[in-house]
């Protein structure tokens, strides 16, 4: 009895500390304050959100040269640029390109970029070159998925770099 009672006090302080501290630091990954209080390009399209997620990270390259590799995402194009292991062990079938495809490159309203195969994909809801992609906005209930947004927005950083916001 005394050990059960051990577990469940173990395993109630690690569920809280993950509340507390650890799922607020996933959230804001490498995000600035500032980044995370900005209002990017795909929260209009879920105004009443009830979570939200802002991560970024700085890139060695201008904004030019990075959205090529972001207009050629999705399973069946370029890939997410992940973990293989990961994709692989989720079933999703990606192969992450290693140069740009110019058949990939003309994102337009509506195109779907799929997540995995045998999936309806999320559709485009704003591309704007060298800026910004928002893909989703609505559920997909056949697939059990919420309403989402995934941004990617591109800003120019000191250095000749780019800042890009992943929400």
């Amino acid at each position: 009895m005394r050990l059960l009672f051990w577990i469940l006090l173990s395993v109630l302080a690690i569920g809280l500390l993950y509340a507390l501290a650890i799922r607020r630091w996933l959230l804001r990954w490498g995000a600035s304050p500032g980044e995370v209080a900005k209002n990017l390009p795909g929260d209009p399209f879920l105004p009443d959100a009830s979570s939200t997620c802002t991560r970024a990270v700085t890139i060695d390259a201008p904004p030019e040269r990075v959205w090529p590799w972001i207009a050629q995402m999705g399973q069946g194009r370029g890939g997410f640029y992940s973990y293989a292991w990961l994709e692989k062990l989720l079933g999703c079938q990606i192969v992450n390109a290693a140069e740009i495809h110019p058949e990939w490159q003309d994102l337009r309203l509506g195109d779907a970029v799929r997540l995995a195969p045998k999936t309806p994909g999320l559709p485009v809801r704003a591309v704007e070159k060298d800026r910004a992609l928002v893909l989703g906005g609505h559920a997909i209930p056949e697939h059990r998925m919420p309403a989402t947004t995934w941004a990617f927005v591109l800003e120019p950083a000191d250095g000749n770099r780019t800042r890009i916001g992943v929400s």
